[in-house]
């Protein structure tokens, strides 16, 4: 069964200062939020705070999710600190904004930013076409190279990413970022030594990055060497104990190693971290209904699971409909195992998923559940 493979997606603004909140607000109440709000930092160098002083400040273009509000200050969970909400623009409305600030007076921080916007949407065409506007205005950091590779890798343009990281390390061999990105774009082609080299660099530069080790645990799983794989997610969850990516990819070296408790467990708590997440509800909802581990079995929620992570999608994912049909076989239900995994045959692309998803198909049909059989090596 296809797993998706979870590494960084780079946006501008990695946020590395802690910040501290002003005593001008004490008297407002704190509210937490019912769910996160997702901002984008659009200018320059705005003072965040805990308690009564400045710590730091915040950079320009950085994502960042509001947990509480305090009058018109925002706390961000990812950063532990407070920034008023002038200096922030909700993702949501990010693109009107920067639109309209465009029209008014157009320069290249704009265009960067709008594209960041964008790339938030996965919306890669205009995210290209805006970064590359805010280059021909003067605009040359090394984050707008990292961030338009990002964006021509996820355009299939692998050729011309890879030519974008590689400029930024050959004119900046110091930037972490670079190396983990292009260390993210050989893992996608399946070019793994050469990735774990990039990614080893980018470790060496920033020893720190739940990313950089997340990565390089995706790297070391995709060749089969799940138990070194662990370690490294270990390293990624010790350095960010939030990061949902690592939970969910060190329950896939787990389940690999037939250690399926364990895999449960990471499975949750990727859940916990990401209750919204469709792809996380698809990962927990197929081992939930293929487990040959008879404990871990659980049709009910695994059907619940898997029809969540379809709608979210619009049932538009061929692995998602497999796993909802795989989810309607363990209940018993096979009339809708069989129609749901027809429709993921159609929407498949890779010969070899197909090929397994019409394994499945065929079982469905004789009313046989499929069990994800883990092969010892």
């Amino acid at each position: 069964m296809f797993t998706k493979v979870y590494t960084n997606l780079l946006i501008l603004g990695f946020l590395l200062s802690i910040f501290q909140f002003s005593r001008g607000y004490a008297a407002d109440q704190v509210q937490k939020l019912d769910s996160i709000e997702q901002y984008l930092v659009k200018d320059k160098d705005p003072d965040v705070y805990h308690g009564a002083k400045k710590f730091g400040v915040a950079i320009q273009g950085a994502l960042i999710g509001v947990t509480h509000h305090r009058g018109p200050w925002r706390y961000s969970k990812e950063v532990g600190g407070w920034i008023h909400q002038k200096n922030l623009v909700l993702l949501n409305d990010a693109v009107n904004h920067f639109s309209s600030e465009i029209q008014k007076e157009p320069n290249p921080m704009l265009y960067h930013l709008r594209g960041i916007a964008y790339m938030a949407e996965e919306n890669w065409g205009r995210a290209v076409n805006d970064l590359e506007e805010s280059y021909k205005l003067g605009e040359s950091s090394t984050t707008l190279h990292i961030n338009l590779g990002t964006c021509l890798l996820n355009l299939g343009l692998t050729d011309k990413a890879r030519a974008e990281f590689t400029t930024v390390i050959e004119n900046f061999p110091d930037q972490a970022v670079a190396y983990q990105s292009r260390g993210d774009l050989l893992i996608d082609i399946e070019d793994y030594e050469a990735a774990l080299v990039d990614l080893r660099k980018a470790a060496e530069l920033a020893p720190k990055s739940s990313e950089t080790y997340n990565s390089i645990g995706v790297a070391l799983r995709m060749q089969g060497e799940f138990e070194d794989a662990i370690q490294a997610y270990n390293q990624a969850i010790e350095f960010d104990s939030d990061l949902m990516s690592a939970y969910v990819n060190r329950g896939y070296a787990y389940k690999n190693l037939k250690e399926f408790k364990k895999a449960l467990a990471d499975y949750e708590h990727g859940l916990e971290i990401a209750p919204d997440s469709p792809s996380v509800k698809n990962d927990l909802a197929w081992l939930l209904s293929t487990c040959e581990n008879a404990e871990i079995l659980n049709g009910e929620r695994a059907m619940k699971l898997a029809l969540e992570a379809c709608r979210a999608v619009e049932y538009r994912k061929a692995d998602y409909l497999d796993t909802l049909a795989a989810a309607y076989a363990r209940n018993g239900n096979f009339e809708k195992a069989v129609e749901t995994a027809q429709s993921a045959t159609e929407l498949f692309d890779d010969e070899s998923a197909l090929k397994e998803c019409k394994a499945r198909l065929e079982l469905y049909r004789k009313e046989q559940p499929f069990t994800d059989v883990i092969e010892s090596e």
